[in-house]
């Protein structure tokens, strides 16, 4: 798991001040208290919103290296009361589980989208100290730093299967017009040996944006940079769009209590398939890989009827709903993506199964390989297959996982596969 972030931004970030002559400390207080009552305004009035947010991840191996993009997360991301709450985009419901457990592979954190905001404005935790005047973005801007020690924070740093309670500090800068916050940022240095992080750094940009008929300053990007011991790191940068209120659970509920079945909708008869049920797929519509993002809704159709004796369990034409769960690209041994899928329902007429399948093996869609003849002169005849398009199907327990030649990136529609449902 890639788990780091970029000290020198941090200088020269910190570089940045200067202090304003003639400040005295009770004016610098007084202009503190404007700042953070016209944050606790806007929380208090703000409505429970959901936005999507888009994440572009990078990575480098060691500290001589440069930043090299990885890929691309899309997720649903809500400030519900004071919880932040994630779901995938074709999602019908938040998850419950930490976003951590949603995203396994690759830096995911949470906090940009609201409660770093709550935590430095709305508790009693910082100790600020004013800075002066800066110019950021072409706009005056008041700058305040803050600190808050071990045992006052509630920033739990994880780094899997470990985890810890640290100490944390930073600095804000409010429009000296509207003393609204433009920017926040917090950084995390003091960190257990044990979680092999060095230096972990969240900054978040705020722009006003329309909820309703409503304008209320809202989170518009942020960056979150880790840098582990050993010089590797990497650098997420996330923008918010789309931004509604949420209206409750008609239209995103939660997570069902474990083990409890999910809510079907009303005469919608629940079907369940039996382990080791093998089903054919084809892709409903073509994947590109270089335009994907991870979270990404994947649509596939049943290929052949499913039968057990002489009665139809699964007719062909059904649906089976899911998304893009891993999307990476690698130079080595040759350029090529690795795509993986996971798919999590099935449906036909009035009936809706469960899907937990594994992907047992994949094949080129009709007249690809007369496609893959014409772009590689590499192809083997004799083997009457695109075997350079797929190199490699991984078998990923729960997913599809294909290695797929970056000559020719899109994974077609069309795209056979067969899967097995897990015991």
């Amino acid at each position: 798991m890639w788990t780091m972030g970029w000290r020198i931004a941090l200088c020269l970030v910190w570089a940045a001040g200067v202090a304003m002559e003639g400040q005295s400390p009770l004016e610098a207080d007084e202009l503190l208290g404007q700042i953070q009552e016209r944050a606790k305004q806007n929380l208090d009035r703000l409505p429970d919103y959901i936005c999507v947010q888009t994440i572009q991840r990078s990575r480098r191996p060691d500290a001589k290296s440069e930043m090299q993009p990885l890929d691309t997360l899309r997720l649903e991301v809500g400030l519900v009361g004071d919880r932040e709450l994630f779901a995938w985009p074709d999602s019908a419901r938040f998850e419950e589980r930490d976003v951590t457990d949603m995203v396994q592979r690759g830096t995911i954190g949470n906090g940009a989208f609201g409660l770093h905001a709550r935590n430095v404005f709305l508790s009693r935790a910082p100790a600020f100290e004013f800075k002066g005047e800066e110019t950021l973005d072409g706009k005056r801007t008041y700058r305040y730093d803050f600190d808050v020690p071990a045992e006052r924070s509630t920033y739990r740093l994880r780094v899997q299967p470990r985890e810890a309670l640290v100490p944390f500090y930073g600095s804000f800068w409010a429009d000296a017009e509207t003393l609204d916050v433009a920017r926040l940022k917090v950084e995390v240095d003091d960190i257990p040996e044990e979680l092999g992080v060095a230096l972990t750094t969240d900054e978040m940009r705020y722009e006003r944006m329309e909820i309703g008929s409503t304008s209320f300053l809202l989170p518009a990007a942020s960056e979150l940079n880790m840098v582990s011991l050993t010089g590797d790191a990497t650098r997420n940068r996330a923008t918010f769009s789309q931004c509604r209120q949420y209206v409750g659970e008609s239209s995103i509920s939660f997570q069902e209590t474990p083990g409890e079945a999910p809510q079907l909708a009303a005469g919608v008869e629940s079907l369940r398939l039996a382990p080791r049920t093998d089903l054919e797929l084809t892709l409903e519509a073509a994947i590109d890989p270089q335009r994907a993002a991870l979270g990404d809704p994947v649509h596939a159709v049943v290929a052949s009827t499913v039968k057990e004796g002489a009665s139809i369990v699964v007719p062909r034409g059904a649906t089976v709903i899911g998304r893009v769960v891993r999307l990476e690209r690698y130079d080595q041994p040759v350029d090529h993506f690795i795509v993986g899928l996971e798919f999590y329902a099935l449906e036909f007429g009035n009936k809706r199964a469960e899907f937990r399948a594994t992907m047992q093996k994949a094949g080129p869609s009709p007249g690809l390989v007369e496609q893959a003849k014409r772009m590689d002169p590499v192809f083997d005849r004799k083997r009457k297959k695109a075997f350079m398009q797929i190199l490699v199907n991984e078998q990923q327990r729960g997913q599809g996982v294909l290695h797929w030649y970056a000559k020719n990136p899109i994974v077609d529609k069309g795209l056979r596969m067969l899967w097995r449902v897990e015991p």
